[in-house]
C-alpha cells in the first residue's frame, strides 16, 4: 500500500476530513473511533492494515482538535475581555444612577432637552 500525503489549507480542513474518514471506519466496523483506540492500545485488536490506518486517523484526529481547541481558547479569552469591557463601559453609560458625567459628553445633542 502507497502512503499518500495529502496538504489541507487549514487543521479545520484536516479535521473535517480526518472526522469524515474516522466515520467511515466506524460505520464498516460498528464501533465508535474512542471505544476502537482504546482496544487497539490495549492489544485487543490485531494490528492489520485498516486498524492501523483508523488509529493513525484517530491519533491525527486527536492532535488537531487539540491544536483547535487551544486556538480558539485563546481567541476566546481574547473575545471575552473585549465583551467584559464593552460591557462595563456601556454599563457605565447607561445607568439609572445617572453616575455617567455630563462633561464626558465632546459633543452636546442639541435636541436633548437635558443639554
Amino acid at each position: 500500500m502507497r502512503k499518500q500525503t495529502i496538504q489541507y489549507t487549514s487543521p479545520l480542513d484536516a479535521l473535517v476530513a480526518v472526522a469524515k474518514r474516522l466515520s467511515l471506519y466506524e460505520n464498516q466496523q460498528k464501533m465508535e473511533s474512542e471505544e476502537f483506540f482504546n482496544l487497539y492500545n490495549q492489544g485487543l485488536l490485531p494490528d492489520d492494515a485498516l486498524f492501523i490506518e483508523w488509529a493513525n486517523d484517530y491519533h491525527h484526529y486527536l492532535a488537531l482538535h487539540q491544536e483547535l481547541t487551544q486556538r480558539l481558547n485563546v481567541d476566546v479569552a481574547e473575545q471575552e475581555a473585549w465583551l467584559c469591557l464593552s460591557r462595563n463601559q456601556l454599563n457605565n453609560a447607561y445607568t439609572e444612577d445617572d453616575d455617567y458625567p455630563l462633561d464626558a459628553i465632546k459633543i452636546a445633542n442639541p435636541d436633548y432637552a437635558g443639554s
